[in-house]
């Protein structure tokens, strides 16, 4: 009889409409875990719901719309008056001797296998991920030996190994250096700014340096990793 009634209750919940489980969600916004674990039982709570109430509209910049920065990384304290997202900006708190901390929510949920099943853990982007995801990538090799040329013992190929193949590219491109990234200007400044891509080459580039910084935030401006990482076949 139970049963039958909690099979009821979860149908009845699961046929409201979009719009009262975004308000529902909504009111968790002091348990940010809750909110993502909610999130995670399934591609409509992930990208109709929790993504709606994650994001931040800001009409002063048009229309824009910012990541929500809770992710894996994920830390509420014991209290459960602060929360950490995983930035190393925030490590001071961290530091605190009258604060304790719950562990990151990936640590919280690592153990759930029926919810990962065969994903793997990128250390980097913090995103559960195909095993096709993680791997060496065409031309991989060839980026780090530019990078031991120019800074021996700069890679860390046991740090290359724990994340995607998208962010092995990132994190080469760095530390190459021959391209400037490009990041976002504007939000919190105590928050990882988000990476839109690389500067076009000088040979790329058709605009006068004057013009460059102008439409800097443009798409026409910049390489986007999309683009590169198309290019790479990743």
């Amino acid at each position: 009889m139970q049963g039958r009634n909690l099979e009821k209750s979860q149908s009845d919940f699961l046929a409201l409409p979009t719009e009262l489980h975004i308000n529902i969600i909504a009111h968790l916004h002091q348990d940010p875990a809750s909110q993502i674990c909610f999130g995670l039982t399934s591609s409509y709570f992930y990208w109709q719901v929790f993504h709606e109430i994650a994001h931040e509209k800001d009409y002063r910049t048009e229309g824009r719309r910012y990541r929500h920065p809770n992710d894996l990384r994920l830390q509420v304290s014991i209290c459960g008056q602060y929360t950490l997202y995983g930035r190393s900006e925030y490590g001071f708190l961290l530091d605190a001797w009258d604060i304790g901390w719950n562990d990151r929510l990936k640590t919280l949920l690592g153990k759930e296998h029926w919810l990962w099943r065969d994903l793997r853990y990128c250390e980097e982007c913090a995103k559960y991920k195909p095993e096709s995801a993680f791997g060496e990538f065409d031309g991989q090799q060839e980026m780090a030996m530019a990078v031991e040329d120019q800074q021996p013992g700069e890679v860390d190929y046991w740090c290359l190994e724990t994340i995607c193949k998208r962010c092995r590219a990132k994190k080469l491109f760095r530390l190459i250096g021959e391209r400037e990234e490009v990041r976002e200007t504007w939000g919190n400044a105590w928050e990882e700014r988000e990476s839109f891509g690389l500067k076009r080459s000088e040979a790329e580039r058709t605009a006068q340096d004057d013009l460059w910084n102008e439409s800097e935030a443009k798409d026409g401006c910049y390489e986007t990793w999309e683009s590169i990482f198309l290019k790479l076949g990743i």
